[in-house]
């Protein structure tokens, strides 16, 4: 009998993680409320299994947002290095003391189509350096030279990135992805090193925009306008996250001054650590009203610091109640801008390094070495009771589509509550392992009853977005791209029957993979029941159902594969002679298969036993009652003669 998927990466996580089922913001802004700020809870970091530094680092800047400041200074960048120190000489010579944050750029990584990154800048190393050593605090940011004109500047490049992201085999799209893999390895070297750094990729991406079009932006990231710019943003996460697991990076949406609608480019609070924004102000109160507005875009919820700044702002004034109350974490005066013709007096430079409230390297304590809040502990032991065994993950791959091709799939929970359940529809991403012919876009629908109480299209838009992806990472389930048109669901569920239907968006048919994991298997109540009711076709359009029992003990289940027998439900082109195979993970051996049931008295049994319908014993349906040890399993259903139609396929916990 065939694979469960031609893949056996796929194979092994199908069967043994899946199963199936089934304000508008104002516009003007009141002054900001300084008792709000230190008491914003901190989000968890929206990078997968984030190293401690980052929990650390993101601790303390919510620990000191609005009532200290952290210096910081952007170091001039040149192509052989030698100007990166002119600033920080200038402010250690006026005020003996060194800023805490500094900021590097990659801008000489990315070298247009034919870049070589011939750079003597050394940035990973000198960012090592500077937070290994040093203890300072590092962001990092990109002017990201591209297109034939190897400009980041809109006017001077030819650069398209919808065209890159729309056409990825383009010359556009090839250069888009080549530049990112640069990037990566570069920053590969800081997450093997362990050095967290706030990185804000993409920045100033609404700078001269005009509203969320993108016309007149000043970069090529804007040019395009708010939507391609997040898409873009949703991209460099997948590929930095999910790819090459890039655990240390603080996630910064760096938009520029309070115009270009910038609501609108906000990515999401699933895929921002922290907000920043480049602010040139024309006095040293760093303007109320811009610090309000970024802070909208969250509702509070992310430390907002001043990435880029001219002039150095008052901290007294600022961080003191009222008016000018404006409580950014950092600031980050840009290259250039020490001087009494940008509005920074040498006098007025002292000034602020010495303020009490300003943080001064010096004045730095462990940032990577502080207890970090990760938030609330909702975890749930994830053991099965001793001594005992039970289905936790199901799974089913077959043909989905519109209407009467809708793939459902039946569960059940025996017990009260505290059942939280892992609901997937994968459909772009099986292409990823090979399987040709998938759903393109799945809709994933959850119901009790004949009411629809969860849907979702695209799981990357998911309000519980965090949550799935480290439920899913904690069960060990493959990883969807964040930019996929794959669904999934996390929903808390009391005891009884639900349905997962599964469709294609417009009227789109495809193979897909249902998924149900059981995400709280130390709860009482369990999973003790899967259906589906599907077409089966031939070869790899067979209908797979794949399970999983985990414990320590042996588990009975009942296993039918019904076809004939529906047409007495009134349901049309059924299988005619459904045959029904049980492999074990890995291998390719069948270890029961049945034909037809025949009447078997011992079956007869556990049909009434378990709830299931009865069948005529002269039916060509077919059934097994197995002791199975724990382990993964997969059913494979198809017709003895070679046939297509209806089939429903049923896994019960037979106690």
């Amino acid at each position: 009998m065939p694979d469960l998927i031609s893949n056996r990466r796929l194979f092994r996580h199908l069967a043994c993680g899946c199963a199936l089922f089934v304000a508008t913001l104002p516009e003007v802004f009141s002054a900001v409320d300084p008792a709000s700020v230190p008491s914003r809870a901190l989000d968890v970091p929206v990078a997968t299994n984030a190293i401690p530094g980052v929990h650390s680092l993101l601790t303390y800047l919510n620990s000191i947002s609005g009532s200290k400041i952290i210096s910081g200074q952007q170091e001039v960048v040149n192509w052989d290095g030698t100007q990166n120190e002119v600033d920080f000489n200038r402010i250690v010579s006026l005020t003996g003391k060194t800023p805490a944050v500094r900021g590097f750029d990659m801008m000489f990584y990315t070298e247009g189509p034919t870049g070589t990154v011939n750079t003597f800048q050394r940035v990973p190393e000198r960012i090592i350096d500077w937070v290994s050593n040093r203890k300072g605090i590092a962001t990092l940011c990109l002017h990201w030279k591209a297109g034939a004109g190897n400009s980041f500047n809109a006017k001077d490049t030819d650069f398209d990135l919808q065209v890159a992201l729309d056409q990825p085999d383009s010359a556009f799209g090839r250069e888009f992805r080549t530049e990112l893999e640069r990037i990566a390895v570069q920053l590969e070297k800081l997450r093997d090193a362990g050095i967290p750094v706030i990185w804000r990729p993409f920045h100033e991406c609404n700078g001269n925009a005009t509203g969320r079009s993108g016309n007149g932006a000043w970069f090529w990231w804007g040019a395009k306008g708010a939507d391609v710019f997040k898409r873009a943003w949703l991209y460099m996460f997948d590929q930095f996250d999910r790819v090459h697991r890039l655990n240390n990076l603080i996630w910064c949406f760096n938009p520029t001054e309070a115009t270009g609608a910038i609501e609108a480019w906000y990515p999401g609070d699933s895929f921002v650590d922290v907000c920043s924004i480049d602010h040139y102000p024309s006095s040293h109160l760093a303007t109320a009203s811009v610090y309000a507005r970024l802070q909208s875009v969250t509702g509070g919820k992310k430390v907002i610091g001043m990435s880029e700044n001219g002039q150095l702002p008052d901290a007294d004034a600022t961080l003191t109640a009222g008016s000018n109350f404006a409580p950014w974490a950092w600031f980050c005066t840009w290259n250039g801008f020490l001087s009494a013709t940008n509005g920074n007096p040498d006098d007025y430079v002292r000034s602020v390094y010495a303020s009490d409230k300003v943080i001064t390297l010096d004045r730095l304590p462990d940032v990577y070495g502080l207890p970090a809040i990760t938030g609330p502990d909702t975890s749930q032991s994830m053991g099965v009771p001793a001594g005992t065994s039970r289905l936790t993950n199901l799974s089913v791959r077959s043909t989905a589509g519109k209407g009467n091709d809708a793939l459902i799939v039946g569960f059940m929970i025996d017990g009260g509550t505290g059942k939280k359940l892992l609901i997937r529809g994968v459909g772009p991403t099986l292409s990823d392992f090979g399987v040709a012919g998938v759903l393109s876009d799945p809709v994933l629908t959850l119901y009790s009853g004949s009411s629809p109480i969860a849907s979702n299209d695209d799981w990357g838009a998911a309000d519980s977005f965090t949550q799935i992806k480290t439920t899913a990472t904690s069960l060990a389930a493959f990883a969807l791209p964040y930019i996929s048109g794959d669904a999934a669901l996390l929903s808390a569920m009391v005891g009884g029957a639900y349905t997962a239907q599964l469709t294609g968006k417009g009227n789109a048919t495809g193979l897909a993979l249902v998924e149900v994991y059981d995400a709280s298997t130390a709860a009482t109540s369990r999973l003790v029941n899967l259906s589906v009711r599907s077409r089966v076709g031939t070869g790899s359009e067979i209908l797979v159902v794949g399970f999983a029992i985990d414990g320590s003990a042996p588990k009975q289940l009942l296993i039918r594969a019904v076809g004939p027998t529906l047409a007495n439900f009134g349901v049309g082109g059924v299988l005619p002679n459904p045959q029904l195979a049980l492999f074990r993970q890995g291998a390719r051996a069948s270890l029961y298969e049945n034909d037809d049931w025949r009447g078997d008295p011992g079956l007869r049994v556990a049909f009434a036993a378990t709830g299931a319908f009865s069948l005529p014993d002269s039916s060509r349906d077919a059934a097994l009652l197995v002791t199975l040890d724990p382990g993964v399993y997969t059913a494979q259903v198809s017709d003895a003669k070679g046939a297509t139609g209806v089939a429903l396929v049923e896994v019960y916990e037979a106690r």
